[in-house]
C-alpha cells in the first residue's frame, strides 16, 4: 500500500473511531469540526512517524507504568460514607437500557482520581449489588493513597478489573506495527484489525491487550486488561497484592521477541522440509512476521508443523529492559500494607 493510500485509510478509521467514541457519550455528536480535527491529527502523526522511519531519527526507548482503571463491586455501598469521606458529590443518575445495570453516577474525584462511575439497580440476580468503575488521572494513573481512601468507604468491595498500561513518548520506536511485530502477551491472540492506530486483541475471559495512541498526550500506550479470573490466579485480590504484577506480568504476560533467523533454518533442516520447501516457508514467515509475530508463529506452528515456536525467538533487550524497569517502578510505589495518614 502506498503512503498516501495508507494515510488515507488511517484516516478514515481514525474517523470511524472518534465517531463511534462521541456516539456513546451522552449528548454528544460526531460533528464536522471534530471530524476536521481528527483529521488533522492523523496527518500530524503520519507525518512524524514517515520523519522519524526515514530519517531514523526516534527519541531515546523510555516509557512509564501506571494502573490505570480498575472495577470494584460491592453488595454494600453507603453513599454518605462516600461523600462524607472524599467530600465529592455525584452528578445527575442516569438510565441504562440493556445494561447489566439501570442506572449509573459520575463522580468528579480529586487527586489522582478522574472519576468514579457508580453502576447500581442490576438487572439480573446474579449480579453484584453496585459495579464501581475507578478512573485516573491520565498524567498520574492511580496512586495508592487516593485509592485506599475510597476503599474506606467500600470496606467490602472486591477488585475485579486492573488495567496496567505503559505510556512511551509518540518521538520513539514504539508504535502499532512495532507492538504487532514483536509483542507477545501470553496466549493472547494477536491478530491485527483494521485501525492503525487501536487494536484490541483478547476478549472477555482473562486478559484483554490494548495497544493505542493516545492523542491527549502525545503518546502511545500498550495496556493489559486483568480480569478476575487471571487476578486470582497470580494471587492478586486487594492493593496490597499489587508488588506481584513485577513477577506475574514479565515474562509471561508481556514480552517483545524477534524471530531468530538461524533457528529456523536449523528447525526446518530437522523437520525433514526438503530445500525448495525450506526457502518458501522462510520467504512466507519473514512476511507474516514483518505484519504481525504471533500471526508467523501460529503459521509455522499449525501449518509447517513444527513445535515449540517460542524456542526460535530471541529477546529484544532495550525494549523488554524499559518494560520491566517501569513495572518495578510502579509496584515499588504500592504499600505491603495498610498505610495511615491524613485525609487528602
Amino acid at each position: 500500500m502506498s503512503a498516501n493510500k495508507k494515510m488515507l485509510a488511517a484516516r478514515k478509521a481514525l474517523i470511524r473511531f472518534y465517531a463511534d467514541i462521541q456516539r456513546r457519550a451522552a449528548g454528544k455528536k460526531f460533528t464536522a469540526k471534530m471530524r476536521a480535527a481528527t483529521i488533522t491529527l492523523a496527518a500530524m502523526y503520519e507525518s512524524l512517524r514517515d520523519r522519524l522511519r526515514e530519517r531514523n531519527e526516534y527519541e531515546s526507548l523510555t516509557c512509564v507504568c501506571k494502573i490505570d482503571r480498575v472495577i470494584l463491586t460491592t453488595n454494600t455501598l453507603s453513599w454518605k460514607a462516600i461523600f462524607g469521606v472524599l467530600g465529592w458529590r455525584p452528578r445527575r443518575r442516569k438510565r441504562h437500557w440493556r445494561k447489566d445495570y439501570r442506572f449509573s453516577r459520575r463522580i468528579r474525584g480529586t487527586g489522582s482520581i478522574a472519576e468514579v462511575v457508580v453502576e447500581f439497580e442490576r438487572t439480573a440476580a446474579w449480579f453484584p449489588h453496585f459495579r464501581i468503575t475507578v478512573i485516573p488521572q491520565d498524567d498520574t494513573g492511580l496512586l495508592h493513597h487516593d485509592f485506599q481512601w475510597l476503599l474506606q468507604a467500600l470496606p467490602d468491595a472486591e477488585i475485579k478489573v486492573v488495567e496496567v498500561a505503559w505510556d512511551f513518548p509518540n518521538r520513539c520506536v514504539v508504535d502499532l506495527d512495532y507492538v504487532r511485530r514483536f509483542g507477545l502477551f501470553g496466549s493472547t491472540w494477536l491478530r491485527p484489525g483494521s485501525n492503525p492506530y487501536h487494536d484490541k486483541w483478547g476478549n472477555v475471559g482473562s486478559k484483554i491487550v490494548r495497544a493505542y495512541v493516545k492523542w491527549g498526550t502525545s503518546q502511545f500506550r500498550v495496556e493489559l486488561e486483568l480480569h478476575v479470573r487471571l487476578l486470582r490466579q497470580l494471587g492478586i485480590n486487594d492493593i496490597f497484592d499489587f508488588r506481584k504484577l513485577r513477577s506475574a506480568l514479565f515474562p509471561d504476560h508481556i514480552h517483545f521477541l524477534k524471530l531468530d533467523e538461524m533457528k529456523l533454518v536449523r528447525a526446518l533442516r530437522r523437520a525433514g522440509l526438503a530445500l525448495a520447501e525450506q526457502r518458501a516457508v522462510r520467504t512466507r514467515v519473514k512476511t507474516k512476521v514483518q505484519r504481525s509475530l504471533w500471526d508467523g508463529l501460529r503459521y509455522l506452528r499449525e501449518e509447517v508443523g513444527l513445535k515449540n515456536v517460542q524456542r526460535l525467538l530471541l529477546p529484544v533487550p532495550e525494549m523488554n529492559r524499559e518494560v520491566h524497569i517501569a513495572l518495578e517502578g510502579l509496584v515499588a510505589q504500592w504499600p505491603r500494607r495498610p498505610t495511615t495518614g491524613s485525609q487528602p
